[in-house]
């Protein structure tokens, strides 16, 4: 029988099936194998958090935050915030079940700046040019997803609220400790470091003084134990 052109272009056209042998089926499933036990192997190795799912309280005696900023191209200027408070919930199994809410009192603002010829640096960053502490007097930082970077990392995604503007934020945070009973306070403590960018000028911040020399993106670093609330 003489098959058409177009029954000869479908046969030659139509899809081929590879045939793979037993050696490369076998391959595939060792490569398959391999891949499965390696991340229950991660998983296993994954070093156990002992504390307990729950609320936990900033403990303001073993907490700092400190935030710097580029000054004239030569150091980053440091100071601080001497009064914050923030609460936890964590879930040592699931990250992503986890959330945090801080507040940060502005007028805490503490630059160690000693005063030279009348002039006090904390009031003037108190003042309406910077922080504006008389209608703002808060700082609110309210989380909104908690994503596992590693064993003991994450970053939390969440908005600031700062000179009555809301920003988004992102802070990188690893998990420094845990104890199912703290030694002193007898109840599960954690402990966090985390930094974050914040800009500057999203948020209004750009006085005359540091429209030149400042650098726009001012660096938080916090350091924070907490302890399980009832």
């Amino acid at each position: 029988m003489i098959l058409s052109t177009q029954a000869r272009f479908a046969r030659v056209t139509s899809p081929c099936r590879v045939r793979q042998s037993p050696a490369f089926r076998w391959h595939r499933l060792a490569v398959s194998l391999a891949m499965f036990v390696g991340l229950a192997t991660n998983a296993a190795n994954r070093p156990p958090i002992d504390a307990p799912a729950g609320t936990y309280r900033l403990e303001g005696t073993h907490a700092s935050l400190t935030w710097r900023i580029r000054h004239m191209g030569l150091s980053n200027y440091t100071a601080r915030f001497k009064r914050f408070d923030a609460t936890l919930r964590f879930d040592p199994e699931n990250f992503s079940r986890s959330s945090v809410e801080a507040t940060v009192d502005l007028g805490s603002v503490e630059t160690d700046f000693v005063p030279a010829q009348g002039r006090d640096f904390n009031e003037e960053l108190r003042g309406a040019a910077f922080f504006n502490v008389v209608q703002f007097p808060q700082a609110v930082f309210v989380s909104k997803k908690v994503t596992r970077t590693g064993p003991r990392t994450m970053r939390v995604d969440g908005d600031l609220a700062l000179l009555g503007i809301t920003q988004p934020l992102s802070m990188n945070v690893t998990l420094g400790g845990a104890m199912r009973s703290h030694p002193f306070a007898k109840v599960p403590a954690l402990g966090f470091s985390a930094t974050a960018q914040v800009p500057r000028m999203s948020f209004g911040m750009n006085p005359p003084a540091i429209q030149q020399g400042v650098g726009t993106q001012a660096e938080i670093v916090i350091e924070a134990e907490f302890l399980q609330t009832p």
